[in-house]
């Protein structure tokens, strides 16, 4: 089942929402992967945070994004969550302490009865909030969801990111639990065809890709292979001459499947087994 078979979850900035008794799972979920829907299990509601701290602080830059805002809401509704909400990140909201950020937002804005989070999740000023001060409020429970392992190491978006740089794609693809997918367009400057990626979106090793291009995202996509390049991703094949006029750029998704070793079995092996690590409520 897929986004497109179900409502998609509506989305909600922070300032606007109303109260109401949600089974809220927080985190910035960039990627969605295992791990993230773990955090999300029997959730009716996420909330997230765009941009993400750590690009608010200046502690990553540049190609970082695993997912773009839109993605999110597409990957959470496949999971059967009816609504995100959208933190505006700002160093306002990063200077409030835990103690307030529970009372004006989660409880006060949110009327939450219940909450997921990772073990590793952090939030208030300098991220001085843990999954224990939350257990503390009488006004909602808490559920901190266990770890998720992939071949003998955590899912986490940093290590998926670090596979992508690397070249890793069937170990990112086995942590997503899904291809990388990245959201862009699809355009030409006259002599090839270019998909040229979001703003801050990740930027994979610079080999050679087998591919599935989509324009309608309910389409079924076409099968290319792709070569990134300093302008995107040159798509080498199957596609036609673009012509002469140039073309508006399109909107496009592009899922990365395969690369040359991965054909010829030189890239690592995918070790399917995953795991959970303990589980506290």
């Amino acid at each position: 089942m897929t986004a497109h078979d179900l409502h998609p979850a509506v989305i909600t900035r922070l300032a606007d929402a109303r109260a109401r008794p949600r089974r809220l799972a927080i985190g910035v979920f960039d990627g969605v992967h295992l791990g993230h829907r773990e955090v999300m299990r029997g959730a009716d509601s996420v909330l997230t945070f765009d941009p993400p701290p750590a690009m608010v602080f200046g502690r990553v830059q540049g190609d970082h994004l695993l997912t773009t805002l839109q993605q999110r809401v597409e990957l959470v509704s496949e999971l059967g969550v009816r609504e995100l909400i959208v933190v505006d990140f700002d160093q306002d909201l990063a200077a409030l302490s835990p103690e307030a950020f529970v009372a004006t937002w989660l409880v006060g804005r949110l009327g939450v009865r219940h909450v997921d989070v990772g073990e590793n999740f952090r939030f208030g000023h300098r991220g001085l909030g843990t999954p224990d001060d939350l257990r503390r409020s009488a006004a909602f429970t808490t559920r901190v969801a266990p770890t998720v392992v992939h071949a003998g190491a955590p899912v986490s978006s940093t290590r998926i990111r670090t596979a992508l740089r690397a070249g890793r794609l069937r170990e990112s693809a086995a942590l997503l639990g899904r291809p990388p997918e990245l959201a862009g367009t699809l355009t030409t400057d006259g002599r090839r065809w270019l998909f040229v990626a979001g703003r801050h979106a990740i930027a994979p090793a610079p080999v050679p890709y087998d591919a599935r291009l989509t324009l309608d995202r309910r389409g079924q996509g076409h099968a290319v292979t792709v070569v990134p390049d300093a302008d995107g991703f040159e798509i080498v094949s199957p596609m036609p001459d673009p012509p002469a006029g140039g073309v508006a750029p399109a909107p496009a998704r592009l899922a990365l499947l395969e690369t040359p070793d991965d054909a010829t079995g030189a890239g690592p092996a995918q070790d399917d087994g995953v795991q959970t690590l303990g589980a506290s409520a």
